[in-house]
């Protein structure tokens, strides 16, 4: 009985001792702080072109000069951001574990060249990938661990870093296409196909309140969270599609939407309905204020709430022309409720009580 219970310390002893050292060596590895690409960091920079490929979905990612765009879609830009950072991931691929090297196991971690996810990172005039990784299968015990290996190399390498990415070129867009401030906007004026006009507005840049303009007789403003969010509607004002604007087959709008500010910033968006979706159409001028900003500083109330947030004449008139060189090929898909707002009737302003669709 000793006996047995003595073989049975020292097993649990040795098996101890097995996993304690197997941490120790993964530890140390985790410590080593090698990296699979130990020359990107310092390149990172030279990278012009990345191909993104999954099965028969292919992204392409080009660095223009104002940024990175999508050639795919007639140089549309990119989100750089994201681009960034899966540069930055990809440099900082952490070498875990040396894994196989046996062809004939690629296949059980998806790591054949048909069943991989592949990145290929181009320089400057290359014709051939400076960088290309296969990426496999995670590792479902921990975050963010892929078994990958290099397309000139069959050896197979566990790794650490986020290589969730996106393969389809219109996940890499630049959502956000305009912002302007609820600060800024002086009028909404939405033109419905039926001849109903809508308008919103304030006085001043310091009335925290939309009135509506144009109340039908006998009627009144009723709903003013709904009158409030129009004046809100260019605020991120992000894109969920694109397509060319030729590709239209509307000719006439379904309804046309023109936002003012104070800072003298036109804004006209012209709504198309093709299939089931509601697409956009963006066109901006500017036109001189007839109160400049720094007048309404003047007149400032002594309770005013908030400082103004309005831009300089020049600032202004470079957002008319960025958003214009941005928008003037192009049909937007923006968030539903964004289209819903650009969509409000009359009688949700003046027949509902605070309510917003």
């Amino acid at each position: 009985m000793k006996r047995t219970l003595l073989f049975l310390v020292l097993l649990m002893l040795g098996l101890s001792y097995v996993v304690w050292t197997s941490d120790q060596r993964y530890v140390a590895e985790k410590q080593t702080n090698q990296v699979l690409y130990p020359d990107l960091p310092s390149k990172i920079n030279t990278v012009t072109r990345i191909i993104l490929t999954s099965g028969a979905d292919t992204g392409i990612l080009e660095r223009g000069k104002a940024g990175w765009v999508l050639p795919d879609l007639k140089n549309f830009p990119a989100d750089s951001a994201r681009v960034r950072s899966l540069l930055l991931a990809l440099s900082k691929l952490q070498i875990l574990e040396q894994k196989t090297a046996l062809k004939e196991n690629h296949s059980v971690l998806a790591l054949t060249v048909a069943a991989a996810s592949r990145i290929d990172l181009y320089t400057t005039d290359a014709k051939k990938p400076t960088w290309s990784l296969l990426v496999g299968k995670q590792d479902d015990t921990a975050e963010n661990v892929f078994f990958v290996r290099k397309t000139v190399e069959d050896q197979v390498w566990l790794v650490r870093g986020n290589l969730n990415f996106a393969r389809n070129p219109k996940d890499w867009l630049q959502r956000e296409l305009l912002d302007v401030d609820q600060e800024r906007v002086a009028t909404v004026t939405l033109q419905h196909g039926d001849g109903e006009v809508v308008k919103v507005g304030r006085d001043t840049p310091y009335a925290l309140k939309f009135s509506l303009l144009n109340p039908p007789s006998g009627k009144k403003l009723s709903n003013q969270l709904s009158a409030d969010a129009l004046g809100s509607v260019l605020a991120i004002l992000n894109l969920r599609d694109v397509m060319p604007r030729a590709q239209l087959k509307a000719v006439q709008p379904l309804s046309t939407a023109q936002v003012v500010t104070f800072d003298g910033m036109h804004v006209t968006i012209d709504l198309f309905q093709q299939d089931k979706d509601t697409w956009a159409t963006l066109k901006a001028v500017y036109q001189e204020p007839a109160t400049k900003s720094a007048d309404w500083e003047k007149s400032k109330p002594q309770d005013a709430p908030r400082p103004l947030a309005f831009t300089d004449t020049a600032d202004v008139k470079a957002r008319v022309d960025t958003l214009n060189s941005l928008a003037k090929d192009w049909a937007f898909r923006f968030e539903d409720f964004k289209i819903n707002r650009l969509k409000t009737p009359m009688a949700e302003l003046t027949d509902i009580k605070d309510t917003l669709r």
